[in-house]
């Protein structure tokens, strides 16, 4: 091993564990409050917004962070990663509002 090598190793090894940990959080937040609807301000905010932002550049087709199987476990515990949009009110609702 090329000590370089060795050292990316090692930080890619990091990077999982701390991964798992905030997922570990994730889960604990969705156990006491039902939901994984983290909101502003709370400290797994700033890891939320980045796997969002991690999982739009994989959708992107792009290199990212975000992996299937990290993707599943986010969604086994029931994380969303995009809000749904409410549909507008389409053309025969409208005119039936009159």
């Amino acid at each position: 091993f090329h000590a370089d090598e060795w050292k990316k190793q090692m930080s890619n090894m990091e990077d999982a564990q701390k991964w798992e940990r905030k997922l570990d959080e994730l889960r604990e937040y969705r156990i006491e409050y039902g939901h994984c609807n983290i909101p502003k301000g709370h400290k797994l905010s700033p890891w939320i917004r980045d796997q969002k932002h991690d999982y739009k550049i994989l959708m992107e087709g792009k290199e990212s962070k975000m992996t299937l199987a990290k993707m599943q476990k986010m969604i086994e515990i029931g994380f969303v990663f995009q809000k749904l949009k409410p549909r507008p009110p389409s053309w025969k609702q409208r005119l039936e509002e009159l």
